[in-house]
C-alpha cells in the first residue's frame, strides 16, 4: 500500500504590485501595497481556498505576503498566522528599487551552476538556501502533530504566500535536493504549487539537514485557474 502524506503545502506568490506592472525588481528591501489587480488575485486566491480544510497560514515580514494571505485568513479565522522571516525574498542589494536591470551576467553564473553568486550587497541563492530550509522545518514542526501526542486523524494542510525568486529556490532545493532547476520554475502573480510531504529514513550525513527526514513531491505546479478572466498575471523573469 503507497505511503500517504504527513502534509500538503501550498506555496503560492504574492498579489501584482505596481513594481511588477512597471517591471521594478523588489526584493527584500522594497515593500509596496498591492495594486489593484494585485487585490482582485489576493481576492481570488482567497476563494480558491475557501472550502479548503486549512492547518496553518504562513507569510512573511512583507506586505505585498501579508495582503494576499489576509484574503485566505478572511475565510479561515479560527487558522493560526505565523510570519516566517526564514522564508522572505532574496535581497538583490544595489539592484533593488532599479527598473527592468540587466541581470544577464548574474543568471549566466547561477545556470553554471555558481550559486554564491551574488549583486553588490546583495543575496546569493546559496544564502537564501540556507535560511529557507530551516524556516522550513519550523513551520513543519509546528503544523505536524506531536510523535508523543494523540495521533491526527488529518492531514495538515499549509498555505504559504511568498516571492518569486524565493519561490524558484525553494522548490528546486525541495523537489530536486539542489538549486540545479531553480530557473526552470515559473512563479505567475497568485500562482499555487501544490507539494506533498513524505516521511523517508535520512543517512548519517544528513543529520544537520533538518529537511533530510522529509520527500516532497509536487502535484501541481504554478497553476492560476483561479485567476480566469483576469487579464493575465505578470510572469516575473527574476
Amino acid at each position: 500500500m503507497p505511503a500517504s502524506p504527513i502534509a500538503i503545502l501550498y506555496l503560492c506568490r504574492h498579489g501584482e504590485t505596481a513594481f511588477n506592472a512597471a517591471g521594478v525588481l523588489q526584493g527584500a528591501g522594497i515593500d509596496p501595497p498591492l495594486n489593484e489587480r494585485g487585490q482582485l488575485q489576493a481576492q481570488r486566491l482567497g476563494e480558491r481556498f475557501h472550502h479548503v480544510p486549512l492547518s496553518l497560514l504562513v507569510t512573511t515580514p512583507l506586505q505585498r505576503a501579508k495582503e494576499t494571505l489576509d484574503q485566505v485568513a478572511k475565510y479561515h479565522p479560527e487558522v493560526d498566522m505565523v510570519v516566517e522571516r526564514g522564508l522572505g525574498e532574496i535581497h538583490w542589494g544595489e539592484l533593488e528599487g532599479k527598473e527592468n536591470p540587466d541581470l544577464t551576467a548574474l543568471f549566466a553564473h547561477w545556470e553554471a551552476g555558481d550559486f554564491d553568486a551574488k549583486t553588490r550587497g546583495g543575496e546569493s541563492p546559496k544564502e537564501v538556501e540556507d535560511r529557507v530550509r530551516p524556516a522550513m522545518a519550523r513551520v513543519l514542526e509546528a503544523a505536524l502533530p506531536s510523535a508523543s501526542g494523540p495521533p491526527s486523524s488529518s492531514i495538515p494542510s499549509i498555505v504559504f504566500v511568498v516571492h518569486g525568486r524565493l519561490l524558484r529556490i525553494l522548490l528546486s532545493s525541495l523537489l530536486e535536493g539542489s538549486l540545479s532547476k531553480m530557473q526552470s520554475y515559473t512563479h505567475h502573480n497568485t500562482c499555487v504549487n501544490t507539494v506533498e510531504v513524505y516521511r523517508q529514513d535520512k543517512s548519517k550525513d544528513q543529520e544537520g539537514d533538518l529537511l533530510a527526514g522529509y520527500r516532497f513531491v509536487a502535484t501541481d505546479l504554478d497553476n492560476t485557474t483561479h485567476l480566469a478572466g483576469i487579464a493575465p498575471p505578470s510572469d516575473n523573469p527574476t
